[in-house]
C-alpha cells in the first residue's frame, strides 16, 4: 500500500537536529506512522503501510519532507522497500530516495499512549490555538514558551497563562468549541 501525504502529517513533530534519531524521525510501521519530539507525539495511523516489508523503518526528516511534497498532489502516494538489513529506499514516480534503518522501535508509542476514559473533553478550534498562539508570539518575541491552559469546573469559558509572564499583562480567554 502506498503511504500518503495525510500519512505524513506526524513529521511536523519531529525534530529538526538530527541528533537523536528517535526524536528527529518519521516511524513508518506496518500499522501506522509516527514522530514525537519527546514532549508532542503525532501518530497516523493506517495499514499494510510496509507491504510487503515488516520491519519498521525510520524516515529521516528531510527525506519524509521531500516524500511529502512530491506527493501531495498525487494520491499514488510513495512505496517503501527494504534495500539490506541497513537500508531502505522510498520511490515515488521516477524519483528513489534511499536512507540508513535504525534497529529498534521508536517511539514506543504504547507505552506512552493515555490508558483509561478521559476526565473530561474539551474541543478546541484550530483556527482557535493558532490564534492563541500568534499572540504569546508576538507578546513574548519567542517561540518556546510554556502556554497553561486554565479550564474551571463549569467550563464555559478558559484563561491561558504563557509562563514567564510575571507582570501578568497578556490576557487571552477562549470559549471552547464542545464540552462534554
Amino acid at each position: 500500500m502506498a503511504i500518503q501525504y495525510r500519512d505524513m502529517a506526524p513529521m511536523h513533530v519531529a525534530r529538526a537536529s538530527d541528533d537523536q534519531h528517535n526524536l528527529s524521525n518519521v516511524h513508518v510501521s506496518k500499522d501506522s506512522t509516527a514522530a514525537t519530539n519527546g514532549h508532542v507525539l503525532a501518530m497516523v495511523a493506517g495499514e499494510d503501510m510496509l507491504e510487503p516489508m515488516s520491519e519498521p523503518v525510520l524516515i529521516p526528516l528531510g527525506v519524509a519532507k521531500d516524500l511529502a511534497k512530491a506527493v501531495k498532489k498525487d494520491a499514488r502516494g510513495f512505496e517503501l522497500e527494504r534495500c539490506s538489513s541497513l537500508t531502505a529506499r522510498a520511490s515515488h514516480g521516477g524519483t528513489v530516495r534511499e536512507f540508513a534503518t535504525i534497529d529498534g522501535v521508536f517511539p514506543n508509542v504504547d507505552a506512552v499512549i493515555p490508558k483509561g476514559a478521559p476526565t473530561f473533553t474539551v474541543g478546541l478550534g484550530i483556527e482557535v490555538l493558532e490564534q492563541i498562539i500568534k499572540v504569546a508570539k508576538h507578546y513574548t518575541g519567542e517561540r518556546r514558551r510554556i502556554l497553561e491552559f486554565r479550564f474551571r469546573d463549569d467550563l464555559s469559558a478558559f484563561d491561558v497563562k504563557v509562563q514567564g509572564d510575571v507582570d501578568n499583562r497578556l490576557r487571552i480567554i477562549g470559549m471552547p468549541a464542545r464540552v462534554k
